[in-house]
């Protein structure tokens, strides 16, 4: 058991229900289906109607974070001057204070100066936008009109914001 847990042995589904077994815990497994061939094909095609809103900008995608050992990327960004405006492509969004969470931390971490949401204009990502917009707002103030103007001229957005493409 502690081979399995420190990750130097890998246990089968019934090794690993006998160990939950042992400390009055059930085991509890779901299956997804896997991946497309091109995992990320949904956000490539979102990001490029976002890059033919904003020609001339410079893109770099699937920027690492400069923490040693951690793997966390921000989706794609642009340089304008010496600061850097991070975009995150969503194409659904399901969880508001998951997403502030997890963007705020990226934000602080890659030393982003604004952090722009990207998301799939679509009926269901407008109805969580209308839902969960007061938990979104205070972290992403700025409507897309905003957005866009800014970085249209070449300026970075006054604060971070929600663009629906």
């Amino acid at each position: 058991m502690s081979r399995t847990e420190r990750g130097t042995r890998s246990a089968t589904i019934d090794e690993l229900a006998a160990m939950a077994a042992v400390v009055g815990l059930d085991l509890v497994v779901r299956l997804y289906p896997g991946p497309d061939p091109v995992r990320d094909h949904a956000h490539v095609r979102l990001l490029a109607r976002l890059q033919a809103e904003l020609p001339g900008l410079k893109w770099l995608t699937e920027v690492p974070l400069p923490v040693p050992g951690d793997q966390r990327a921000i989706d794609a960004v642009v340089h304008l001057g010496s600061r850097r405006v991070g975009f995150e492509l969503e194409t659904r969004l399901v969880d508001a204070q998951s997403l502030v969470r997890r963007l705020m931390l990226k934000q602080r971490d890659a030393g982003i100066a604004r952090m722009i949401v990207v998301l799939a204009d679509t009926r269901a990502n407008r109805a969580a936008l209308a839902a969960g917009g007061e938990t979104l707002r205070p972290a992403f103030p700025l409507a897309r009109h905003q957005v866009i103007a800014s970085l249209r001229a070449g300026r970075v957005p006054d604060a971070n914001g929600i663009v629906l493409v």
